[in-house]
């Protein structure tokens, strides 16, 4: 994979179901929680936070994604967004950082514009 290239990954919405055991109501909220923060928020946090250099902030938000990435069966994101929680631990601010980031957002962006159909 070049280092920039989107992960090219479609969500679920199984483990979704199960927990919510297909509660019509509770999946609307979930779905709009995970456009307006993780798919919108976050994935432009990601990004400021890592030029502003503020790897606390980077690793919170990185941790905070890995729960919706897991529940909507994002998993080659989520394992992104935790090698990159592990790379803010160490401290240090690489551009390994950024290349992981750059594919998060362009995988979330292909998966946002899919999800803006199912909302």
């Amino acid at each position: 994979m070049n280092n920039n290239e989107a992960i090219n990954e479609s969500y679920s919405l199984h483990k979704l179901e199960s927990i919510t055991s297909g509660d019509e109501q509770a999946i609307r909220h979930f779905n709009r929680v995970f456009l307006n923060e993780t798919l919108t928020k976050d994935v432009s946090s990601l990004r400021k936070f890592y030029d502003e250099r503020n790897m606390s902030e980077l690793n919170r938000c990185a941790h905070k994604m890995k729960s919706s990435l897991d529940l909507y069966c994002l998993n080659e994101v989520a394992g992104e967004i935790r090698v990159l929680e592990h790379l803010t631990e160490q401290g240090s601010h690489s551009s390994e950082m950024s290349d992981i980031i750059t594919r998060v957002e362009r995988s979330l962006f292909i998966v946002r514009e899919q999800f803006t159909q199912l909302i």
